[in-house]
């Protein structure tokens, strides 16, 4: 066996191993979030839910199919479950082109919890006029233009298999497609844009109100502030680098080792939503609290089963 068919092995079952540990992990903090958020955070659990939600989606996708690049050619092998239920290149493209719509669309949802928890401390009257449901249907209007524009430019970018075989190395399984490598950029350009603005706006009206508002008050939002930049810093590195690198090595494949970086870069993607999970559970004491409680309380009860099945 050679060097890369060793590392090929080793990338799919860490894949494989990421998404065993790593679905049961989000879902037990998106439960968290879902269910014991103190009310004084209002509608902050559900943009902390939507991140979740679209980093679950592509785990989910990525656990499905595993993407392994074939540079220097612009084209990737689908591995792993998917291949016992197709074959076909352009369900390989389906879910390739639903791992990027889910990654654009958890960079935007990241920054739509700044300009609430701007407007709900410096307009508190303005968010009162609108409805919630208004507010939920223009963040989901949103996420339908990122996934109508996105799908819209992937079909344009697809080659098929059958025109460019000559090109190809020997192997089953594969799907192609001319990368543009625009997209990420902007949205995540636009996303810390937001972030950055809002969060300066936000420091700049806690400031300002310092001397007429209750210490209580203050202290609550720069204590939602803080955990909102932490638990945003997490994604945009540990996300963004890895996909940058991605987008590098998929406009430049002649690179040396690119193929290798975009493989460990694919993994630390895929990894990287755990960690947000956690930071976002352990740095909020609420969340910390609660999530310390049900474990403990869950291994004091497999410890009392483990007990009686050991006497009897």
């Amino acid at each position: 066996m050679s060097e890369s068919e060793i590392f090929e092995q080793l990338f799919n079952r860490a894949a494989d191993v990421s998404t065993v540990i790593h679905i049961p992990v989000k879902l037990f903090a998106m439960y968290i979030v879902f269910r014991h958020s103190p009310k004084n955070m209002d509608a902050l659990p559900i943009f902390i839910l939507n991140v979740m939600f679209w980093n679950l989606m592509a785990n989910v996708l990525t656990g499905v199919q595993h993407i392994n690049p074939q540079f220097p050619v612009n084209c990737f092998r689908a591995d792993g479950p998917i291949r016992v239920v197709s074959e076909n290149q352009y369900v390989f493209h389906v879910l390739f082109g639903g791992i990027f719509t889910c990654i654009l669309n958890c960079a935007l949802a990241l920054s739509f919890a700044f300009p609430y928890r701007y407007f709900i401390f410096a307009h508190p009257g303005l968010v009162k006029k609108v409805k919630r449901k208004w507010g939920v249907s223009f963040c989901i209007a949103l996420h339908m233009i990122i996934c109508l524009s996105f799908t819209f430019s992937y079909k344009r970018a697809i080659i098929d298999v059958d025109d460019i075989k000559d090109q190809l190395p020997p192997s089953n399984a594969l799907f192609c497609f001319r990368p543009y490598g625009w997209r990420f950029p902007i949205v995540t350009m636009i996303a810390v844009t937001v972030i950055t603005v809002f969060s300066f706006l936000l420091r700049r009206s806690l400031r300002k109100v310092s001397d007429i508002s209750s210490k209580q008050t203050l202290e609550l939002h720069r204590k939602f502030l803080l955990y909102l930049l932490v638990a945003t810093a997490v994604p945009l590195f540990f996300g963004g680098l890895p996909l940058t690198t991605c987008n590098f090595c998929a406009l430049y494949p002649q690179t040396t080792h690119c193929r290798e970086a975009t493989m460990v870069s694919i993994l630390v993607l895929a990894n990287h939503g755990t960690v947000y999970s956690i930071v976002s559970i352990v740095t909020f004491k609420p969340y910390y609290d609660i999530a310390r409680k049900i474990i403990r309380d869950a291994f004091g009860k497999l410890t009392n089963c483990v007990q009686i099945f050991a006497i009897n």
